[in-house]
Order: C-alpha cells, then structure tokens, then sequence
C-alpha cells in the first residue's frame, strides 16, 4: 500500500515555548481532541517513551499505542503509531512549531498509509484536524487568562 501525506496548518496565538510546553503534555491531548476522542493511559514525552491511549472509535473503544520517535525541542517532534486502528496501517506524525507574523504556528504532517481510498481519509483527518483547532484555539484563551 502507497503512504500518503497530509499536512495541516494551526495558527496558534501564542508565545512559541508557550505552544511547545503545550504541545509535550500528551495530557492535552485528550484535552483538544473531539474526534475520535481520546484517553490517555500511559504517557511520556521523551524520546522512546510511549503513549498508551484508548480512542472512542465507531461506538467502541480501540487502544492506540505511539512511539516518541524524534524530539527536537522546540522545532518539531515525531510520533510512531504501533499498529493503528482502521482505516490506518501505517502512521507518522511530525509536529512541526514555527512563527510567521508574530504568532506560533503548528504544521501537523502525517504519513500514513490506510485500507479507504484517500479522499476517504483525507475528508476524516480534515475534519479531526479542524475540530482540533477549535479546541487548540479554545484551550490557549483559556490558559491565557
């Protein structure tokens, strides 16, 4: 099977270090995930630490299992999912930090590879990534006040 790559792009209103420290609490994300939902059951934020979580997926729970892969503090970091649930067979996800015009910005890359066509999966991680960003958006007015 062909790996694909989807990238998306968040514009977050908020210092860089801010946006990192965020970003290496993998607590936050069950925080900013809406779909699938997420809950965390082990987690790290080294490099070779695993996240063990349970997503809410089609009625049921599955158990994800990712790798820290790469952490390069604070421009990016990489993780590696262990047999991800379908439609995935293969996923990599960079988190990408950058700042343009004064504001931190978040390039989501995932490689993957996947048993739907891709305009199947490009629709579902579209509509996770957007749904993300509200959160992301609603979670730093909140830490900001």
């Amino acid at each position: 099977m062909d790996r694909l790559i989807y990238t998306y792009k968040t514009t977050i209103d908020a210092p860089t270090k801010q946006v990192w420290d965020f970003f290496q609490d993998p607590l936050n994300l069950a925080r900013i995930q809406r779909f699938p939902k997420v809950n965390i059951k082990e987690s790290g934020s080294k490099e070779g630490s695993q996240i063990k979580m349970k997503i809410g997926y089609l009625g049921i729970g599955v158990n994800w299992h990712a790798t820290i892969e790469t952490v390069k503090k604070p421009h990016y970091f990489i993780d590696t999912a262990e047999k991800p649930p379908f439609p995935f067979t293969y996923w990599r996800h960079t988190h990408r930090f950058t700042v343009e015009d004064g504001k931190s910005v978040m390039i989501d890359e995932v490689e993957f590879a996947a048993k739907l066509p891709s305009t199947i999966t490009n629709k579902l991680l579209t509509y996770m990534f957007q749904s993300r960003e509200k959160q992301i958006t609603e979670a730093f007015k909140e830490d900001s006040v």
